[in-house]
């Protein structure tokens, strides 16, 4: 029973604050340049590419992946409501989450793997990798 009140509480919580939602979703696009601008080397005509990048990614995100994550949460909400969560629910509502996830980054792979082929020389490379052991 406490697991059923804690997925529907999730579950409320996502479907239910979707202006906080906004909110996070929209600075998203600031966080991953941060993030990647700590670690890549860019003159400015890197950081353009890599805002493009990160803003076509978002609109890609926005309209198949997004779409994915609400059906699943409302998936979710009925099987709590109903009282239908089983050990076997759970397995299975697991396994189709990580299937979520793998085409979120199976999507994401073109416009990350585009900025990174900005950033093969030596140098770029060398950089790269003392952000890493930083």
């Amino acid at each position: 029973m406490k697991i059923q009140i804690l997925l529907l509480g999730v579950a409320i919580v996502f479907l239910s604050s979707c202006s906080k939602f906004k909110i996070f979703y929209n600075l998203a696009y600031g966080y991953i340049e941060k993030e990647v601008g700590f670690y890549l080397d860019q003159d400015p005509a890197d950081k353009e590419f890599l805002l493009s990048q990160v803003r076509s990614f978002m609109r890609w995100h926005k309209k198949v992946m997004l779409p994915e994550y609400a059906d699943f949460l409302e998936k979710q909400a009925r099987i709590v409501v109903k009282g239908d969560v089983t050990l076997g629910e759970i397995t299975s509502s697991t396994i189709y989450f990580r299937e979520i996830l793998a085409d979120t980054v199976l999507g994401a792979a073109p416009y990350i793997s585009d900025v990174l082929v900005r950033n093969i020389s030596n140098y770029k490379l060398g950089y790269l990798k003392k952000r890493f052991a930083e």
